[in-house]
């Protein structure tokens, strides 16, 4: 599994047969493990990818040093949307359903996303203990 760049940042499954990678290289790419080949490479980002996660076997979702959350179709590596609401770099996401995610940034929030309407649904910030 060597085609990135730079720094290997983040990797989800996607099945059995396939995984993304995120790196400090700005970009996303798909693999097959079994003959550790890159299948594809996504390019969007403005910054290192930080983190992905899997929301189906078709679609993925990225988090970046350049703020933005973005929704990927595996299979045409077409970018389908680009959520913008944290202030700083998106450090960690979560697929809770196929049509919602969790967001972490260094803004100090966690977001709750609805996926199919780009909308944060629920916002948390430091100190969430008191």
């Amino acid at each position: 599994f060597q085609d990135h760049s730079n720094n290997a940042m983040c990797v989800a499954a996607l099945d059995a047969d396939r995984i993304m990678s995120g790196s400090d290289d700005k970009t996303l790419k798909l693999w097959e493990v079994n003959t550790q080949r890159c299948l594809a490479t996504f390019q969007d980002h403005s910054n290192n990818a930080m983190c992905v996660a899997a929301l189906d076997a078709d679609r993925i979702m990225s988090g970046s040093d350049d703020k933005t959350l973005k929704l990927w179709e595996v299979n045409t590596q077409r970018c389908l949307a680009t959520f913008q609401d944290h202030s700083n770099n998106a450090m960690c996401v979560a697929a809770l359903d196929a049509d919602r995610i969790m967001s972490g940034s260094d803004d100090k929030t966690l977001k709750l996303w609805e996926v199919n309407t780009q909308r944060c649904l629920a916002r948390w910030k430091e100190p969430l203990l008191t």
